[in-house]
């Protein structure tokens, strides 16, 4: 660890003072969920249209997906040759969760 930086700038030498000791502070435990974001697939019915991310919130015993507005409003072009020039918009959308001790496998 670096007792001091030194930082140069347009010809000035500023000496930043040494960092101060953290004392040792109790010890935080957070839920995982609020660090997580999951994986989102956006659907048109069973059509795979998009892809995004979200996290899961919990108040008042209830948890809640967060994610953009975008992502639920999200349409694509209908690559259906019938429906030439036709839009599908999002109905439906899948959360794939993270592996339980393997952060970023998903299932």
């Amino acid at each position: 660890m670096l007792d001091s930086l030194q930082v140069v700038a347009r010809g000035c030498v500023h000496q930043s003072p040494p960092p101060q000791q953290v004392p040792d502070q109790k010890q935080i435990t957070i839920d995982p969920s609020s660090v997580t974001s999951l994986q989102l697939k956006i659907f048109h019915n069973d059509v795979e249209i998009g892809g995004a991310t979200g996290f899961v919130m919990e108040k008042n015993n209830k948890r809640y997906l967060v994610t953009n507005r975008h992502v639920v409003l999200a349409c694509a072009q209908d690559k259906n040759s019938t429906n030439v020039g036709g839009w599908i918009c999002a109905n439906k959308l899948g959360i794939l969760h993270n592996r339980l001790n393997h952060l970023g496998e998903w299932v």
